[in-house]
């Protein structure tokens, strides 16, 4: 995998490891579970900018994407699922 990524792709991930290694429960709490979830939400983001960016659109971007797709279409099946339930 690592012969397939970007440079950039690596080092997003690797300071995401790093960063992450570093929190603990004590400043989890200080900094509250919503801050931790925007931490989360913005590592997600680069690292998906940096991966449709940087990264060559061959089978293994496309494979990556379709993880993506496949992941939102699953999301939208369970709203779609417990939706359904609650009309009931």
């Amino acid at each position: 995998m690592r012969g397939s990524i970007t440079s950039e792709m690596w080092e997003s991930i690797n300071s995401t490891w790093i960063e992450f290694r570093e929190l603990n429960y004590e400043r989890l709490v200080a900094g509250g579970v919503s801050e931790f979830f925007d931490w989360v939400k913005t590592r997600s983001h680069l690292f998906r900018g940096v991966t449709v960016g940087t990264m060559l659109q061959d089978d293994s971007f496309h494979f990556a994407r379709l993880g993506t797709f496949m992941e939102r279409g699953d999301n939208t099946a369970r709203i779609l699922d417990v939706k359904f339930h609650i009309l009931l």
